[in-house]
């Protein structure tokens, strides 16, 4: 008997093979499972994109204001930005 997580990795070395036949052998709620923690994956890289974007964007914004109130108070640094 193949422990769970041989099973697993099994699955995606038939996957990496290309060879479809031995797939069809795993039981329905084990490739149930590896579909739901494969989707749990995706959305968490995705969440983790999000929030790197999200925060350069913030970054953006903080530079571009500390810049904005720097070049009123000293205009020559407006100058030397162009």
């Amino acid at each position: 008997m193949l422990s769970r997580d041989s099973k697993i990795l099994q699955f995606f070395f038939c996957l990496s093979l290309g060879d479809s036949s031995k797939i069809g052998k795993h039981d329905t709620k084990q490739t149930q499972w590896i579909v739901k923690m494969f989707m749990k994956l995706q959305r968490f890289e995705t969440g983790l994109k999000l929030r790197d974007q999200g925060q350069k964007q913030h970054k953006k914004l903080a530079i571009k204001t500390l810049l904005r109130g720097a070049t009123r108070a000293n205009p020559c640094l407006f100058r030397m930005q162009k």
